[in-house]
């Protein structure tokens, strides 16, 4: 990632409020502000390669995601309990 990348993940992860924010409203908002900047372009072929993008990234961001809570769950770095969502 660029550095200007890191700098807008970091103000975003920031904006959340990780004590009170559910993880599923807090993916909704993600999903909803992703379509948002998707529809500023104005290309329809560019917009339609967004989504694409974002489709094609998930098999990698659920190996991360696993492998990041698998780390947090051997050094118990994270205290709250995260609910499931696929019930």
């Amino acid at each position: 990632m660029s550095k200007r990348v890191d700098n807008i993940c970091d103000r975003l992860w920031r904006a959340i409020d990780h004590s009170k924010d559910d993880p599923v409203d807090v993916l909704n908002a993600l999903w909803a502000v992703y379509t948002r900047q998707v529809s500023l372009m104005s290309c329809p072929d560019c917009r339609e390669q967004a989504v694409h993008a974002l489709e094609a990234s998930c098999p990698d961001m659920l190996k991360y995601a696993n492998v990041q809570a698998e780390r947090r769950t051997r050094t118990r770095a994270s205290a709250r309990a995260i609910t499931h969502t696929h019930h």
